[in-house]
């Protein structure tokens, strides 16, 4: 298995326009600092839930997979997008409070670049689940969605991603996430939160 780090994200806009405004820095700044091959990044995502939550409260989520730990850590050093980003975010008081930033190693599954909506017919959806597994038991857990990534790569041609995620700090949890081309396509994994990819 690759040596690929993901950093999953967690923002809580303060307010309507304040996300607004997160989007568009994301959608530009990140679609163009991504893409250049200097940034060793494989796939990224900025997500908002496709309900809202029960208390109502604003969340912007983000996946960025980086190729390996120290591409992650020049990204987190970056003074082109990254550093630019959160001083921005400061000063304008973007946040309602302060988020999560988690890195996770790749355990299984496989990744693709993101799918042009015109190309999907329709809003891509992503699931995204952290699982908690039982004491010993998250190397099965893992095999078991590997072995499943893998029937959804040969028969499913609308997930565009299948991919698990560990990490050495927390040896029971397992994090999950799968993008669906278009909102018709998604059917497995059901009680999985649903967010609305942006790209």
């Amino acid at each position: 298995m690759a040596e690929h780090i993901a950093l999953f994200v967690i923002m809580h806009p303060a307010s309507q326009p304040a996300q607004s405004t997160l989007l568009t820095h994301l959608r530009h700044g990140a679609r163009e600092y991504y893409r250049k091959p200097s940034a060793q990044c494989s796939a990224w995502s900025y997500l908002i839930p496709l309900k809202p939550s029960k208390d109502n409260e604003l969340i912007l989520a983000g996946l960025e997979i980086y190729t390996s730990k120290n591409a992650l850590k020049e990204q987190l050093e970056d003074t082109t997008f990254f550093q630019p980003f959160e001083e921005m975010v400061k000063q304008e008081k973007l946040y309602a409070r302060e988020g999560t930033m988690l890195a996770w190693c790749l355990a299984g599954g496989f990744l693709s670049r993101a799918m042009g909506r015109e190309e999907g017919g329709g809003r891509i959806v992503v699931r995204v689940k952290q699982l908690a597994c039982f004491e010993g038991e998250r190397k099965g857990v893992v095999q078991g969605l590997r072995q499943f990534a893998g029937w959804c790569r040969k028969c499913e041609p609308g997930v565009l991603t299948f991919a698990v995620f560990t990490r050495k700090k927390a040896e029971r949890e397992v994090l999950v996430y799968v993008r669906y081309r278009d909102e018709g396509c998604r059917g497995r994994l059901e009680e999985m939160p649903e967010w609305l990819h942006f790209w």
